[in-house]
């Protein structure tokens, strides 16, 4: 193979990861890689083994198979590999190639560390993987079994221990370190609403994240659904991370207290604090892995 063609191969795999990174990012990314030529049936990687490399598919096609899950397929411009990855859990899927196959080939640990050593790829990487997440949940967001509503028994106002206690039970921070934790706790605004008043309408919401903290808030997409959310819960925080959570509206179903964070302050921190990036990636990729189950990836 030729240098321009692996140079063309590694432009393909950052487009598809991360279609605007900026210049320097993508050259740290493209680095990483080296290209692998397989057989069919060839395994990549086994169900418990650690996830010590990610694959990006540039000819061919693999499979990803366990005893009682749905089989996902990949085809080309496909990434595999990266939920197990940003999760930090064995794999939970055998991975093989069905035909013979080309892979750009990196390593799990170089990515890691870019996206702990340069916060602007870090940002850049939740933004589009919550984009990502944000386009499956409005095409499957339906089929998902709704998430229980928790009891919320602090009053109101919160002291900042209690406005850290509602966010670290977050799916999103649920893996972030105390100290990250109390650093949103302290940007964090507590708002209150009565039953029945508007959160936000749509095309109306700040670019911010809400955690409910007390109540139960009614969101509401554009085809009408709605998805009750209690108490340790974001309103979709893979819409806020990617600037979309105003295609819904927001109104209190009960007497609510929300936490409010501006985005622009939640990546502030996340530049201070990596590892709320590093949670971020491990809820968004097991957000993407229950929405891939629901429609498993057919190439």
């Amino acid at each position: 193979m030729t240098s321009d063609q692996f140079r063309l191969e590694r432009e393909l795999f950052v487009r598809a990861l991360m279609p605007t990174m900026h210049g320097d990012g993508a050259a740290r990314i493209a680095a990483l890689l080296h290209a692998r030529d397989v057989p069919a049936d060839t395994t990549l990687f086994r169900q418990g083994e650690p996830p010590d490399e990610f694959f990006f598919v540039v000819e061919g096609q693999v499979v990803m198979e366990a005893e009682g899950l749905p089989d996902w397929t990949f085809g080309e411009r496909s990434l595999v590999g990266m939920v197990d990855m940003n999760v930090g859990r064995p794999h939970r899927r055998n991975c093989r190639t069905t035909r013979p196959t080309r892979l750009l080939v990196g390593r799990a640990a170089a990515w890691l560390d870019i996206m702990v050593d340069d916060p602007v790829m870090g940002d850049t990487a939740i933004y589009f993987f919550a984009l990502r997440v944000h386009d499956g949940s409005r095409e499957l967001g339906h089929l998902l079994e709704p998430e229980p509503i928790a009891s919320g028994e602090l009053g109101s106002p919160l002291a900042i221990h209690q406005k850290a206690l509602v966010l670290r039970d977050t799916a999103l921070l649920s893996r972030a370190s105390t100290q990250a934790i109390a650093s949103l706790a302290q940007l964090a605004e507590e708002i209150s609403y009565p039953a029945g008043a508007t959160v936000f309408a749509r095309g109306q919401a700040e670019q911010a994240l809400y955690a409910v903290a007390r109540g139960v808030v009614a969101l509401r997409t554009e085809s009408g659904r709605v998805v009750r959310v209690g108490p340790q819960c974001f309103l979709a925080p893979e819409s806020s991370l990617c600037g979309r959570l105003g295609e819904f509206s927001a109104q209190a179903e009960t007497a609510c207290s929300v936490l409010r964070i501006r985005v622009e302050d939640y990546y502030d921190q996340s530049d201070e604090h990596p590892d709320l990036t590093r949670a971020a990636m491990a809820a968004l990729a097991l957000q993407s892995e229950r929405l891939m189950d629901l429609k498993p990836p057919e190439s």
